[in-house]
């Protein structure tokens, strides 16, 4: 039989009823039923009442809302670019459509972040030699001028 793991806790903790007053209570083995008398452990009937029913339904919630987040976090983890969670598809298909993981576009920005720098050290580098080369030149053209 092919369960969610959802469905597996719903079905292990489903916790059997008492039989409260004038029910018709029933205990059903799955293969058989046997009928339940009242203060009796029932799981159907009429009258059978569940009074951990709220208490479960606050796990089974609390267990789905867990799930749910692990696998948020996990196309998290895939669309990171460190590491491919198991039964996973890295990156997905929304950051496929945007070119790559967050690391591929971290490591792109740092590669263009770097040319852009190059880029910026070989136009100085030529400002800077022009400016001295003028300034050098006044200093020769002063030197001559003066006779020094």
């Amino acid at each position: 039989r092919e369960e969610t793991n959802v469905q597996y806790l719903e079905r292990i903790y489903n916790v059997a009823g008492t039989c409260a007053s004038g029910g018709a209570c029933a205990l059903d083995y799955g293969t058989t039923t046997e009928s339940v008398g009242v203060g009796g452990a029932c799981n159907g009937g009429v009258g059978c009442a569940y009074p951990c029913a709220g208490a479960m339904a606050g796990v089974l919630n609390s267990y789905r809302w867990y799930i749910g987040t692990v696998g948020a976090s996990r196309i998290i983890q895939s669309n990171l670019g460190v590491a491919c969670p198991y039964g996973y598809r890295c990156p997905t298909q929304e950051f496929q459509a945007l070119g790559g993981t967050v690391l591929q576009g971290v490591e792109a920005f740092r590669d263009e972040i770097n040319a852009l720098v190059a880029l910026l050290q070989g136009k100085m580098t030529v400002l800077l030699d022009n400016a001295a080369q003028s300034i050098l030149c006044e200093i020769d053209c002063y030197d001559l001028a003066s006779g020094v």
